[in-house]
C-alpha cells in the first residue's frame, strides 16, 4: 500500500517536470474519459434503477435534468477533443469545424480556465444525479482538481493558457482516439460500403461454418492442399488419390 502511495505521488510530480506534448496527452485522455462518463451515466442509470427498484429516484425529475445535462455536456467534451473535424460549410464556402461551432455556441469551452471552473461546477451540480451521481460527481471534482494541479505545477502549460496558444498545441490528430473518431466518421458518411462490408463478413462467416471448411483447408475437412500435389503439410510426398 505504501509503494503505490508513493508510486502515485512520484507520477504527479513528474506531471509538472514533463514536457508540454506529453501532459496535453494526460489531459487528453481525461476530457475523453470524463466525457463518456457524463454521456453514459444517463442511458446506465435506466438498468440500475431497475435492478434496485429505487421509485423515487425513477419519478425524480431533478434526477433526469441533471442526467440529461452532464450528457450534453460532456458531448461536449468530446467534441472539443476533435475539434479540428470537419462539419459542414460556412457561409463563405469553406470548411466548418467543430472548433467553430464551440466558438460560435459555446466559447467557454476553448478556455482552460473556464473549463475547470466549469468541472467544479458540474460536480457540484451532478451530486444530484441519481444512483450513479456520485459517482460522475466525483470524477468532475478530480478532473478539475487535476487541471488546477498542471496549471499550477507545470510552466510550460500556464505559458500556454496566458500565451493563448493552449488549444492550438493541445489539437491531437493521428492517436487512437482520433483514429476512431475518424472511423466512426468515415462509417456515418458511407453506410453503403459499411453493409457491404458487414454482409461479406456474414458471408465469410457462413461458409468458415459449414462442414469441411472449418478444419485444416482440405476439400474433405482433412489436411491435404486444394491443388492436389500430393505434397503434405511437413513436406513429404503422399499419394495421390484416384
Amino acid at each position: 500500500m505504501a509503494d503505490t502511495a508513493k508510486g502515485g505521488i512520484v507520477a504527479l510530480k513528474g506531471v509538472t517536470q514533463a514536457d508540454s506534448a506529453k501532459v496535453h496527452k494526460y489531459l487528453r485522455c481525461c476530457n475523453i474519459a470524463n466525457g463518456c462518463c457524463l454521456l453514459l451515466a444517463l442511458p446506465l442509470t435506466i438498468p440500475l434503477i431497475i435492478v434496485t427498484v429505487s421509485v423515487t429516484d425513477m419519478v425524480s425529475f431533478s434526477t433526469w435534468v441533471c442526467l440529461t445535462y452532464g450528457a450534453f455536456f460532456g458531448l461536449l467534451f468530446l467534441f472539443y477533443e476533435n475539434r479540428h473535424r470537419k462539419a459542414g460549410k460556412k457561409r463563405d464556402g469553406s470548411d466548418k469545424t467543430w472548433n467553430d461551432y464551440l466558438n460560435e455556441q459555446y466559447g467557454f469551452m476553448q478556455s482552460f480556465k473556464a473549463r475547470t471552473a466549469f468541472l467544479i461546477c458540474l460536480g457540484f451540480f451532478m451530486a444530484g444525479a441519481g444512483p450513479l451521481g456520485w459517482a460522475t460527481s466525483t470524477f468532475c471534482f478530480l478532473h478539475g482538481i487535476f487541471n488546477l494541479y498542471v496549471y499550477c505545477g507545470n510552466d510550460s502549460i500556464k505559458q500556454e493558457v496566458k500565451g493563448g496558444t493552449f488549444n492550438a498545441t493541445g489539437a491531437s490528430k493521428g492517436d487512437g482516439f482520433d483514429k476512431a473518431a475518424g472511423a466512426a466518421e468515415w462509417g456515418a458518411q458511407n453506410t453503403d460500403k459499411v453493409r457491404a462490408g458487414a454482409g461479406q463478413v456474414a458471408a465469410g462467416a457462413q461458409w468458415a461454418a459449414q462442414p469441411g471448411h472449418s478444419q485444416g483447408g482440405g476439400r474433405d475437412g482433412t489436411s491435404e492442399p486444394r491443388d492436389g500435389t500430393g505434397c503434405s503439410g511437413d513436406g513429404a510426398i503422399q499419394p495421390r488419390r484416384s
